[in-house]
Order: C-alpha cells, then structure tokens, then sequence
C-alpha cells in the first residue's frame, strides 16, 4: 500500500511564493518543494514518500507570500501547508492557513483563500490540489480614534472666538466628539479644532495628519493603505505608504491631506466629516472605518496686520474652495462677494453696511459673513473693497492689496452693478432720479458716484472693482478709468451738474483700508481747525445736520442712556419680532450694537436695528454725521425733515417716501439710532413705525442725567514673557462688563477670552513691545470704557 503524500499548490495570486521552510514528521521527499512558485510556474506539485513501516506521510511546508506592497519581509503572510496519510486506521489529513508575518507567535492572517480538492479519509495515497486566491470578502471592525495635527501654520478662531494652536494637536477624539465637532452653522460640518497651514509648503509633512487607529484582527498580515474621503471626493487624505499590521492594537498612521484641488499658490481646503477605509491593493477591496470631523484650511502664512494673527474660521469656510473648481483665486473671491453671496448695491443712497470710512477703517465682518445668502444686506464700494482686501489676503499672491479711493468719480458706463445686473444710473432707487437701471446718457435724472473705493494689486498695479464689474485685477489703472467712467463726450450731464469725470489726481491711495475685523464702528471725524460740530463735511452732510437739528435750534437736556441694549425689547415672548442676529462690537470710546429683526406675523418684513453708544451727545452727533459722509449717493434726495419729530432727539432725519429701504436715524443724548427696512412685507409703514417707537421708547425710558460707565478697577498681567509661552491677563472690574480686546503690534495673539470672570489667555508669538488694549461696555448701557496692559515679548 502506498502511504505518501501527494501535493499539488495552484498559485492564482498575483505574486510569487517563495519557499521558507519545509520539513517531515514521518517518511521522506521523494519531490522537493520548489523554492519558487509563481512567475512562470503556477503550479507545483512535491511529494512525501512512507517509509516501510507503521507511521506513513506526514510534512508540512512553509511559502512567504512576496505580495510587492508589504515593506519588509519580516511582515510578508507566511503560507504554512500541513498534511498527513497516516497507516492504520487514523485519519487522512490536510490543513491550508495563513499567518501574518514570520514571528513563531504572529497571528491568523485572513488574506488568502484556500480551495483544496476532495480527499478520502482513509483511502490511500493522499493526493491533493490546493488552489490559492485572494480573500475578496475581507472584513474589518478597525476605527480611528483619534486625529492630530503635526504641525499647524496659521491660527485660526473658531465659532467660540477661541484659538487652539499647538503642535500635535488632538483635532478630534472617538472618546468626546462633541469636544471637537462644530454644528453651529447650519450646513456646516465645522470643528472647534479647525486648523490652517502654509499653502506654499507642499512638502508632505507640511500637510501631514497623524492618525491613532483601532485595528482588529481582521486584517492582520494585509498590506493597506489608509484613504480619507467626504462629500466632495472620495480621497482628500490618504497614507503615504503601505501599512502591514502583524497584531491587534493601536497604531499611529500619516496620512496626507492633498484632494485633487489642492494648490501650492492659492488657498484651498477639506472640511466636513470623512469617511476613512482601509484599500487593500492585493483585492482591490476598500474596507470601510468611520467617520471623523476635519476642517483644514492651506493659507497664507503671512497675515496682513488687521487678522491681528488669527483667521475666523467662518471667513475660510465662507471663502477658500472646498471643492474642484476652474477658477483661480481672485476670480473665486470676487464671484463670492460680487454674486454667490446675494448682496446688493444700496441703489438708494449708497449707504455703507459693514465698513464706515471712505478710507477703510474696521469691518463688521462676523455681521457680514451672517448676512451672506439673507437677500436682504445692501453695501456699497467701500463695503465690497473691503470684503474683497479681506478675502484676497488669505492667499499669498494677492495679500498686498491698496486702498484706492477716488474723491471724484462721475458717470459710469453701463455695467453689471453688484446684486443689479447692468446698469449706468446706479441711485436709481431714490426719490426724484430716474427709475431705470439703465437710461439714455444725458437723462437729467441720471446719478452718478460722487465718489468711489476699489482695490489696486501693488505688484502688478493692476485694478480690482468689486462693486462694478468686470474689474479682476486684469487692467491698469488707466485703462480701468477708461473703461468704467464715462468722458465729458459721452454724456453732457457734467457740465449741467457741475462736476467733472474723475481721473488719477483724483485717487488717494494714502490709507492701508481696512484696520480690523474684530471690531466695527463708524470713526470719530472732526476736521482740523473746525470749531465745533458740524464743520469739515461734505456741503450735502453740512446741509442735512441743519435740517437735522430741532427747529428752536435749541439742543436737549443733556442726557444718557441707562439701558442701551435694545435687544431685549425686541426679543421679549410678547414681541412682535424675531432676533435673527445680534452683534456688539467695542473700540476706542465707542460702543456700536446691531440687531436683525424679522416680523413674527409672516409678512416678511426685515429690519436692521444699530444702537451706537458713545461718551455724550456730541460724540453721538458725530457719528450721525459721519454715516452720513460715509454715503456714496445723493443724500439730500433721500433724507428729509420727519414730519412728526421723535421727543428729545439732538437730531432726526427720515428718507422720503417712497424710498424702497425706508430709514430713520436719530441721536437721543449718548446714543445714535437707526432703523432700515432690508426686506419689505405687509403694512410696511406701521411696522417700521412699530420698530421705531419701541427702539426710541426704549431709550427715553431709560434716560438718566449721569452717566452708566463701567468701572474698572484693575488690569494685572505680566511684564515681560518669552516667545512662544502663554499668559494670563486678569481685569478687575464692577459688575460684569463687556469687553474686546485687540493689541497694537500683534506680538501677542488672544487665544481665549473667558468674559464671566474676565480673564483672558494671550500667546506670545513675536518679540517686541506690545500694547493689550481691553475695549469695555457697560452690561446695561453699554457705555464704553477703556485699559491698556504694556508689556514686552523676548526671545
């Protein structure tokens, strides 16, 4: 009888076995195992011969599987073949198992599936056939745990105001999402751990993610590659290199984060929650994990001085491409501000919404990033220069931008006017001009821009006009004046108006812009040498603010508001609005609160409510008038004298009726007042009626004859600390005021400000001298205050 053992091995892998170990228990080779199979040998067959006696075949033989996407080959699956034709009555044998790695201990490996032929248990010889595939149903219960961040560039503020900033930072945890996951925002699957790097460093540990991850037994012995996707694409992240996990337990893997519109000159990024899966090249096969939260941006590193060293998370997500697109960076921005975000040109007045200076100055830009996609916010060119120096100084190549403002301008030619289409009579919604958009040349009805702000890339000296487009930074100024402002050929409206096109004499381009964007106010503006109020404006400001003042031209008791926080009254159960956004912004003796109301009814009716506190009634009155200054339109067609004048008011004007934005500003003692209807509805006229006497009510209730200030009574902090140390500055205070804060040279960044206790946690990130300034509110009524912290950053 014949007793041995004969071993045929089909190899349908993609790769070579390559022989390791071979031995017999029992009898001798009669065939030797090959030393290789595979290539162009598939199949080889090797045989055990018995030995004369009672104990049969029995060997086994070892193959490494030379899979060419495992590093080493200490981690290659080792093939182990065992079978057995025993004599007597004992049982025919055959085993196929893998194992991962050739440690004497490693575990199962499940990346192969064996198929063997039928054998008999007790007949004799044994011959058999084993067929070796890849194992295409693979499983895994493998997660990640947790995410870090190497080496973050850029600061970033998320939704709380609150930077978190260091090296290997823990983005997102398995144990306490909510720690991480930012939902504030609807549609936005944001992180409270957003992070930022240099857009031009695209070396892979520049965009490098460290990831701890869960891995089960599932897939030991396979080589993977670990691969991150969301809603936009399917790879934003994936491993450098291929991963051969030999036992369960926790690893840390490096992913890079480079989806298909990542770039190494404009900013890009991946925010929302990915999806990671292992790919498993030998099949093919992608083995879903979980999700995680990410939101990561690629910026300039070199921050213009108004991010005072941090980026708002809102403005990235708001603006840097998240997705595949054609257009370069520029383009992108302007598309943003110019049509995707649903803002229009005040074709009114030309009123400011967001920055209040012909020149630049701070820029509400959280009531600004708010208001994207409402339909119902109005701006005008200083307005649009402004969004636009923000946004294109997020990218390295556009970050150098100048603040050109042109005190004449003129008649521009017909133009698509931002939220308009074309247009060449941009006020054609005030009263007395000409209805149309568009309207013969020399229309005597047909306004013009009295004035007029816009960008110029420096660099290239190049002209970028947000308001009128197309203006992409693709023209000199020259040709730009040409191509947008009508000549005294074109049009006789010059000359009866008594005005003349502008040109480059015209241009000031002494200003750096925009100055902030964690406060917002109308600038204190009083003209050299004037004085008193109401002198250095405008003729058209200067003949408002004497139509403005009361008729007996005698001036109110002095007075102050004990309670300017208006939002109270319109966010009261009983009230007949809807909060839909509240903002508070503090600087330099200025307290500027602002409030959006919708009509609870369902009319529609949309109003923007501001409250601007100030130290009395002639630091009110100045902020009357230069809002006022800061309109681009024709101001004495669209303001007038109300026919029933609020009490008490220092001064008081209403738009004509008519007007489609109708709007009422007055000053009552410290505080100037305004009301705007952004969104018309039914019975317009007693609801913003309605606003305007619970607004003034408001205010006259709470009008005392001493000022509301906070006191405060200390500011303790360090006087000197070292590049790159954290520190604590603690303000000692009555009550619980308000505060801002902002520093003068930036050497200093806030990373939390805990307003509860009024204590506020500073980094210090450069070396030199450096001035804290907290900018305080009253809790009430919101009259301003102001401290200062010195201090000195070394090396």
């Amino acid at each position: 009888m014949d007793y041995s053992s004969y071993i045929t091995i089909d190899n349908q892998l993609s790769c070579s076995l390559t022989l390791v170990n071979y031995g017999t228990n029992s009898g001798y080779w009669e065939k030797s195992p090959p030393k290789s199979i595979g290539g162009e040998t598939k199949s080889a067959q090797f045989q055990v011969k018995d030995y004369w006696g009672p104990y049969g075949s029995d060997g086994w033989v070892q193959y490494r599987a030379e899979l060419d996407d495992a590093p080493r080959n200490d981690v290659k699956p080792i093939i182990l073949i065992k079978f057995s034709c025993p004599t007597g009555a004992n049982d025919n044998e055959f085993s196929a198992s893998a194992t991962a790695g050739s440690d004497p201990g490693a575990a199962q490996c499940n990346l192969f599936s064996f198929r063997n032929t039928d054998y008999p248990k007790r007949d004799h010889p044994l011959t058999v056939t084993v067929t070796i595939t890849f194992n295409n149903t693979l499983l895994t219960a493998s997660s990640v745990s947790s995410i870090k961040a190497p080496r973050p560039v850029t600061r970033m503020r998320n939704t709380k105001g609150v930077i978190n900033f260091a090296n290997n930072m823990v983005v997102w945890d398995i144990k306490s999402p909510a720690t991480y996951e930012d939902d504030s925002e609807e549609g936005r699957a944001g992180s409270f751990f957003p992070v930022a790097i240099d857009v031009q460093d695209s070396s892979l540990a520049a965009r490098a993610l460290d990831l701890v991850v869960t891995v089960d037994s599932g897939i030991l012995g396979v080589p993977v590659t670990l691969h991150g996707g969301n809603d936009v694409s399917v790879d934003v992240a994936a491993s450098d290199e291929t991963r051969v996990f030999t036992k369960a337990g926790t690893y840390q893997v490096r992913v890079t984060v480079s989806p298909s519109w990542a770039s190494s000159d404009e900013p890009w990024g991946v925010v929302g929650n990915v999806v990671w899966r292992f790919a498993v090249p030998s099949t093919g096969q992608m083995l879903p994990l979980n999700a995680t939260r990410l939101e990561y941006y690629a910026l300039t590193r070199k921050l213009p001085h108004f991010f005072s060293q941090s980026v708002p998370v809102m403005l990235a997500w708001r603006f840097v491409p998240l997705a595949p697109g054609r257009e370069c960076w520029l383009d992108h921005c302007y598309e943003k501000a110019f049509s995707r975000f649903g803002f229009r040109y005040d074709a009114v007045s030309g009123a400011p919404s967001y920055i209040r200076s012909r020149l630049g100055g701070p820029f509400k830009l959280a009531s600004y990033l708010q208001d994207i996609e409402t339909g119902s916010a109005s701006v005008n060119c200083y307005d649009q220069a402004g969004i636009m120096q923000i946004s294109l100084a997020l990218g390295p190549q556009t970050a150098d931008m100048q603040w050109a403002y042109m005190h004449e301008y003129g008649f521009i030619k017909t133009t698509d006017l931002v939220g308009w289409g074309q247009c060449n009579n941009p006020f054609f919604q005030a009263p007395s001009r000409a209805p149309q958009k568009v309207c013969d040349n020399d229309d005597r009805r047909r306004t013009w821009f009295d004035n007029h702000a816009f960008l110029i890339q420096r660099a290239a000296r190049t002209v970028v006009d947000a308001t009128c487009s197309p203006h992409r930074g693709d023209e000199s100024l020259d040709r730009y004046l040409r191509a947008a402002i009508q000549t005294t050929d074109e049009t006789t409206l010059y000359a009866k108006n008594g005005i003349k096109p502008g040109d480059e004499s015209s241009l000031d381009t002494s200003s750096s812009g925009v100055s902030s964007i964690y406060s917002a106010t109308m600038p204190q503006r009083r003209a050299v040498g004037s004085p008193g109020f109401g002198h250095g404006y405008d003729a058209p400001v200067s003949e408002l603010l004497r139509l403005a003042e009361p008729l007996d031209r005698k001036p109110p008791r002095p007075k102050f508001c004990s309670d300017a926080d208006a939002g109270a009254v319109f966010a009261s159960p009983d009230s007949a609005w809807e909060v839909l956004r509240a903002d508070i912004y503090m600087t330099d003796g200025v307290t500027a609160a602002e409030w959006v109301l919708r009509d609870k009814s369902g009319g529609g009716a949309q109003f923007v409510v501001e409250c601007t506190v100030t130290a009395g009634a002639m630091q009110a009155s100045e902020q009357f008038a230069s809002h006022l200054q800061a309109h681009t339109g024709p101001l004495r067609d669209v303001f007038v004298r109300p026919p029933q004048r609020l009490s008490q008011c220092e001064l008081i004007l209403v738009t004509a009726p008519a007007v489609p934005r109708p709007a009422s500003l007055w000053v009552y003692g410290n505080v100037f007042a305004r009301v705007v209807q952004t969104r018309r509805g039914g019975d317009d006229d007693d609801k913003m009626a309605s606003v305007v006497d619970a607004l003034h009510g408001h205010l006259a209730h709470a009008a005392k004859d001493k000022t509301v200030v906070p006191r405060i009574l200390d500011v303790v902090g360090p006087d000197e600390v070292r590049v790159g140390e954290d520190f604590i500055v603690r303000v000692s205070a009555e009550g619980r005021p308000r505060a801002a804060v902002r520093s003068d040279s930036a050497n200093v960044v806030l990373l939390e400000a805990n307003d509860s206790v009024l204590t506020y946690k500073f980094s210090a990130v450069e070396p030199g001298d450096d001035t804290i300034h907290f900018h305080f509110a009253h809790a009430t009524s919101l009259m301003p205050a102001a401290r200062s912290h010195q201090l000195t950053v070394v090396e």
